[in-house]
């Protein structure tokens, strides 16, 4: 195993990232049957790190999914993991730790390959180094909301507090959004007008500080990294909003823009 690459658990073992791969006929990739959680480190260490195992184990039980790993044995595992691929960090870089779960593999998409089909859960923990650059400019520019014509599943479709990689309708509101500034953040709302919590922005919160802000609205999804939100957290969110508001109609005082793409106009 090369000492110069990152690792990544995959199943049973641990494999070089270059070879670490799942099957196109996997659950995930077929339905996009797949519970995920995203963990990141301070200083090297995992913050809540099994909070966010607890969490990912909610979730397959609740898709009635079953890992032969426990809990104790996915952090131990993680933690392993972090322990190696630290090593390849420069300072003052941290990890995102990534661990995602799907269905296992379809025999019937798997054809002449069927019988070799793996008929347990696909388990996955991978990391990469934390692009702080990516986010700096929402801290030292501010970030620009943008609210698209796409609403967030409904929870009567798919329980949100079940962290899942179906993720199409953020990927269509994004590019709405980014219709309108390439840099703008999707906020979506639910079918209730309820502000839902942006891609990317627990990672992003972590420049500032370790308790990132979280939007909590109906049956949302309590992210662990803003389970100890503050009110003063609450505030500036609200303020976000606000000031997105303010923002939005001075954009659209020189721009044309669609009422399906920005349909909160005021």
């Amino acid at each position: 195993m090369n000492s110069d690459e990152t690792l990544v658990f995959l199943n049973d073992r641990f494999v070089p990232a270059s070879r670490a791969s799942i099957n196109i006929y996997d659950l995930g990739v077929v339905l996009g049957a797949t519970l995920t959680e995203m963990t990141r480190t301070f200083a090297g260490a995992p913050f809540r790190l099994e909070d966010h195992i607890d969490r990912l184990y909610c979730s397959l039980r609740y898709v009635g999914i079953e890992v032969e790993l426990t809990p104790g044995e996915m952090v131990a595992k993680t933690q392993e993991l972090i322990a190696a691929n630290s090593v390849h960090l420069s300072a003052g870089e941290d990890l995102g730790i990534v661990h995602f779960v799907t269905a296992g593999e379809n025999p019937i998409y798997a054809g002449s390959a069927g019988d070799n089909v793996r008929r347990q859960p696909t388990i996955c923990i991978h990391s990469f180094p934390l692009p702080f650059a990516v986010w700096r400019h929402l801290f030292t520019a501010g970030a620009h909301v943008v609210t698209p014509s796409i609403r967030h599943v409904p929870p009567q479709c798919l329980d949100p507090k079940a962290k899942n990689r179906s993720r199409l309708h953020w990927f269509v509101a994004d590019q709405q959004s980014h219709a309108v500034d390439p840099k703008a953040i999707s906020l979506l709302l639910d079918l209730d007008v309820g502000a839902q919590q942006p891609e990317g922005r627990q990672h992003a919160r972590g420049l500032r500080d370790q308790a990132p802000l979280h939007a909590q609205h109906g049956g949302q999804s309590a992210g662990v990294q803003g389970a100890r939100a503050t009110e003063r957290h609450q505030g500036e969110l609200a303020g976000v909003v606000s000031l997105f508001y303010r923002d939005q109609a001075d954009l659209l005082g020189h721009l044309h823009v669609d009422d399906a793409v920005c349909p909160q106009r005021r």
